[in-house]
């Protein structure tokens, strides 16, 4: 099996995973597959990462636009989460 079909399968994977780890695991086999093939340019594999680039990027756009988040069955507004350092300065807390 060529390189870009082996990633095009693993990535297929990642998209239907259902938690972090088993897309840490392909991860780590993705990482495999181009350590392996670092000393010779191999066929596709740029053009597929980069469609994959922007594939990512589309998500990330609809999610940055989308006002809520859902996690473990719990919804999330955006105006809802905050990070540490905006929280003492929202509420004028000196030493987070």
């Amino acid at each position: 099996m060529k390189t870009v079909d082996k990633l095009r399968t693993i990535f297929q994977k990642i998209d239907e995973a259902n938690n972090p780890s088993e897309i840490e695991i392909l991860g780590i086999e993705v990482n495999k597959i181009l350590a392996e093939n670092t000393q010779q340019p191999v066929e596709g594999v740029a053009t597929f990462l980069l469609e994959r680039g922007n594939i990512l990027k589309q998500k990330v756009e609809i999610v940055a636009n989308d006002p809520e988040v859902k996690y473990k069955g719990i919804t999330y507004a955006f105006p809802e989460w905050t990070t540490i350092v905006s929280y003492c300065k929202l509420h004028s807390i000196k030493n987070p």
